[in-house]
């Protein structure tokens, strides 16, 4: 599996969601199975907190670790 990070903020009519759209077309046209995780919608907040940890962590790792590979 493929995965996708994809960060924008105007994840709709951007030139990152143009390619973003372009290589899921050519994925799913191969046959790729692939995942995208778009890190706006998921609201991820990139600073390193110790006062507490982001409930999604143990998700990003799944994600990261059954991943043959990542697209940026």
């Amino acid at each position: 599996m493929d995965l996708i990070v994809f960060a924008n903020p105007n994840s709709d009519s951007s030139h990152g969601a143009a390619v973003l759209k372009h290589v899921t077309e050519k994925l799913k046209h191969s046959g790729k199975k692939f995942e995208v995780l778009d890190l706006y919608k998921e609201n991820f907040d990139p600073v390193l907190r110790y006062d507490r940890t982001d409930p999604n962590v143990a998700k990003y790792q799944t994600l990261m670790k059954n991943a043959n590979r990542y697209i940026f």
